[in-house]
């Protein structure tokens, strides 16, 4: 008899949470692993990192806006635009351009306040500021599609996605590019603070089942080919999966990156300290989470979530309308081939309602 969705999933969940009382512990361990295996005990730079050095590679940095405030739209710019700094004084990278993609009803952004904001980029940073583009959608597209599109016409050697509002630090670029020194690298990702996705990576190598879009780098050529995201499928959530499945399929390897920290802004319930979550995000992660089972063809969490969205409040049971409308209106595709390896990895995401 198969074990159920749901029986595998509490199982997972108490290794979770014998995880979480030592996690600050395990993340350090991790991360001085990392630094060990990084440097040489005199401090050189050493297993791939001096492999990126001088090559001055071109970089696309993309970011779908959507309603954000200008703030953290600041604060994120200047830390990349430091990182860049830090990057091409080592020789990492070469021309860098930030592209801003916006998916609001209303322009955030003027052609004069662009200009003003590349303007203040190339007083603070000198020539190594990166180059700042706006471009306003003028229609809500969604994550993946908004990316896609931002890429379009991409002619980069590497491709790094992002939320609008991270924070990297100043060796964000060297952490994050090393491990392309191995061929069989297809995507690395960054470490989120302060709430860290609860899944499984290998301490010593980094390798990982998925990766989340949140902050992630990869080869521009290595996306094209695969087509980016798949945004008819996806509109929001779920498509950072697809993508990594989907890098694996290619022989490619996902690498985390714990040596490469990120702040990914969070709201927290003030009463018990959880994560707090709009209806936007009740609603389309809901149905994202349906669509990417029936996708690569996970019955059993097809059936689970769908369950959790029938007994659910009202975002959810839309969520669940809004994909049996789409499934048997014959709008949803199936991955080709057998996908039981992945499946056996779905009790590691962070999944679940």
């Amino acid at each position: 008899m198969e074990t159920s969705y749901f029986t595998k999933t509490k199982r997972m969940e108490k290794k979770f949470l014998s995880k979480r009382v030592c996690s600050v512990y395990r993340l350090d361990k991790v991360g001085k692993l990392w630094y060990d295996k990084a440097y040489g005990s005199n401090g050189n730079i050493a297993n791939g990192i001096e492999d990126v050095m001088n090559k001055n590679l071109s970089l696309q940095i993309q970011a779908v806006l959507y309603g954000n405030s200008r703030e953290s739209l600041k604060r994120s710019l200047h830390s990349l635009a430091n990182a860049v700094l830090v990057a091409r004084g080592r020789g990492i990278l070469g021309d860098v351009t930030l592209l801003w993609g916006d998916a609001s009803p209303n322009p955030l952004f003027g052609e004069e306040e662009i200009a003003a904001w590349s303007a203040e980029l190339s007083r603070t940073f000198g020539e190594s500021a990166p180059t700042l583009r706006y471009v306003f959608f003028d229609e809500n597209t969604g994550y993946g599609k908004g990316h896609n599109r931002l890429f379009s016409n991409a002619t980069c050697d590497f491709l790094l996605i992002l939320n609008p509002e991270i924070v990297v630090c100043h060796d964000f670029f060297k952490e994050m590019l090393a491990p392309f020194a191995d061929e069989t690298v297809g995507l690395t990702e960054a470490r989120q603070t302060p709430v860290e996705h609860p899944k499984y990576y290998d301490e010593r190598t980094g390798e990982t089942y998925w990766s989340s879009g949140a902050c992630f780098v990869m080869p521009a050529a290595l996306y094209r080919t695969l087509g980016g995201f798949d945004d008819e499928s996806f509109f929001m959530y779920c498509e950072d999966v697809d993508l990594s499945f989907r890098i694996r399929q290619t022989g490619k390897r996902l690498i985390y990156r714990p040596t490469a920290p990120v702040y990914h802004s969070r709201k927290f319930d003030t009463k018990d300290g959880s994560l707090m979550h709009t209806a936007t995000e009740l609603r389309h992660s809901a149905e994202a989470q349906m669509v990417f089972a029936y996708k690569w063809k996970f019955g059993s969490m097809l059936r689970y979530v769908k369950g959790l969205c029938r007994d659910g409040n009202e975002y959810q049971r839309a969520a669940l309308e809004s994909f049996e409308k789409r499934l048997h209106g014959g709008k949803l595709r199936q991955i080709a081939g057998d996908t039981s390896t992945f499946k056996k990895q779905m009790d590691q995401h962070r999944f679940l309602m």
